[in-house]
């Protein structure tokens, strides 16, 4: 009986031992990040965690990125090419040797004296890569002047590196008349700052596990397969925006916003920063900060739209981001890891209106622009859209087209029916004036004749030219000149030609002049 009785007890003593262990795991588990921020407040002064985390290249390098297009074909990323098979820079690393040489764009014909047009990939890669010494000749992409210089590899103190990812979800609305457009978006964006690492690594080691022990257990796991890429151990914390500022951290972060920005949907926006410390193959860990922004915003674009090629326009929206706080001497966007866009179908539901016709989105470094005496980075994120013309030609210009038959119906009345005639012509003519009224709801106030405006005058012309003659016949039935009479059998026949002509001509002479017209066009026919 007693030794039932110790047995119990000593059952109900180990579980109790057990679950206060666990608790404490737990409860360590969810203090390590508390720990963590407790760690940078007291060390940030020491260690200066409220500047930038400046780094020198670890490597030799240039300091310039070259344009590239992704081949669909082969599934890599080549050099871009002009049309005289020559190379472009994309963009120039500030404090490099390049900086004050090169410029976005600038176009690459020579390196080391030898034709940039007769080199394949390879061997520039071989010529950039191989050599610490280049003479580059370069073409401006200012003043379009030729000029030739040499450009040492160096290492460099590289201002912070922060890559961003943009993404849009859906199209919301698009506005041309205001020349605005809303649409639900997802913006990352993530720097390392290793300087935060001595500040988690003893409290994770303490409850994950040593870090060499860790690694020689991913060794034994993973074998041959094993190497410095291999993703060990991690941990991650993640706070909001509002709870980020509450813990006083006073940690350097950028603050990216949009330039061309008109509204901001504040309820439905979300902010999030996360701290990732990840631990890979024997010799590398790293700490990278990452704020996570959703939310739905109206953009505009910084210039006029071309409403020229109107109802087969085609336009590029643009998205503007930066740190205007920041200047390039403190931090820079990492673009290797943010040369396209893609487009889900998401994108293209819901807008009837307009069509997009590429699978990416354009991404380039957005001009430095002076910002109170100094100079910050940009990214310029753009898609094209082609305007979806069915509903101008099923309701405006094909009703036109019905509107003048029906007013050069006219000449199948005889000349002395004159009253009918004018009146059929005149209602047709006021009919078609209120076609203007309607188009010009649907853009903004233009300086200059759209395709759709040149087309319209031209039906006021034509539709006014069966008024004029109904008058002119008339008088000639008077004075009973039969042979000019019978000219009217022609003109019945001839003026609807010449009508179909002008207005193909006009189509065609816009999208001569806007070959993005082509799109749109395409759409409608396709």
């Amino acid at each position: 009986m007693i030794k039932k009785i110790l047995n119990k007890n000593i059952f109900f003593l180990y579980f109790i031992f057990i679950f206060f262990n666990v608790s404490n795991v737990f409860a360590n588990t969810n203090n390590l990040c508390d720990i963590f921020y407790e760690n940078i407040r007291t060390f940030n002064s020491e260690l200066e965690l409220y500047n930038a985390p400046i780094f020198e290249q670890e490597q030799k390098f240039f300091g310039f990125l070259l344009n590239q297009d992704f081949d669909t074909n082969s599934g890599d990323w080549i050099y871009s090419r002009d049309k005289n098979n020559n190379i472009s820079i994309f963009n120039v690393y500030y404090y490099s040797n390049s900086y004050d040489k090169l410029n976005k764009n600038d176009k690459i014909n020579k390196l080391n004296n030898i034709e940039v047009s007769s080199l394949s990939d390879a061997e520039i890669d071989d010529i950039i890569y191989n050599n610490d010494k280049i003479e580059f000749s370069i073409i401006n992409n200012l003043n379009d002047k030729s000029k030739t210089f040499t450009i040492e590899k160096s290492f460099f103190e590289q201002v912070t590196d922060v890559v961003p990812i943009f993404r849009i979800n859906s199209l919301k609305n698009i506005d041309v008349k205001n020349i605005e457009y809303t649409v639900n978006y997802d913006l990352e964006y993530w720097w390392l700052d290793n300087r935060l690492i001595n500040l988690i690594r003893p409290e994770f080691e303490a409850q994950v596990g040593i870090i060499k022990d860790l690694i020689e257990e991913s060794k034994n796991t993973y074998g041959e397969s094993f190497s410095e890429d291999t993703f060990i151990s991690g941990w991650w914390c993640e706070l909001t925006k509002e709870e980020f500022y509450n813990e006083n951290l006073f940690l350097w972060h950028p603050e990216i916003e949009f330039i061309n920005l008109v509204k901001d949907d504040l309820e439905n926006k979300e902010i999030v920063f996360r701290f990732n410390y990840n631990i890979y193959g024997e010799n590398y860990e790293e700490l990278y900060l990452q704020v996570k922004e959703n939310g739905i915003a109206t953009f505009t674009k910084p210039s006029q739209l071309d409403f020229r090629a109107f109802p087969f326009d085609s336009h590029k929206l643009d998205f503007i981001y930066a740190d205007v706080k920041q200047s390039i001497s403190q931090m820079s966007f990492d673009f290797d890891h943010n040369l396209n866009l893609p487009l889900d179908g998401n994108v293209r539901a819901k807008i009837y209106e307009w069509n997009i016709p590429g699978e990416y989105a354009q991404i380039e470094p957005f001009d430095h622009l002076d910002y109170e005496s100094y100079q910050y980075d940009g990214i310029k994120a753009s898609f094209n859209i082609d305007r979806n013309s069915s509903y101008y030609i099923y309701k405006v210009l094909a009703p036109i087209m019905l509107i003048l038959a029906v007013c050069w119906s006219v000449f199948w009345l005889r000349v002395d029916q004159i009253e009918s005639r004018l009146t059929v012509s005149i209602v047709c003519l006021l009919t078609l004036i209120a076609y203007n009224f309607i188009v010009d709801e649907n853009i903004p106030k233009l300086p200059y004749l759209t395709a759709l405006d040149q087309i319209i005058l031209s039906s006021y012309f034509f539709a006014s030219i069966p008024t004029i003659l109904s008058i002119v016949y008339l008088n000639i039935s008077q004075n009973s000149n039969e042979n000019l009479l019978d000219s009217q059998n022609y003109v019945r026949i001839i003026a609807p030609i010449l009508y179909f002509v002008t207005v193909l001509s006009i189509m065609y002479a816009n999208i001569n002049k806007n070959p993005s017209a082509l799109g749109s066009m395409k759409s409608f026919f396709g």
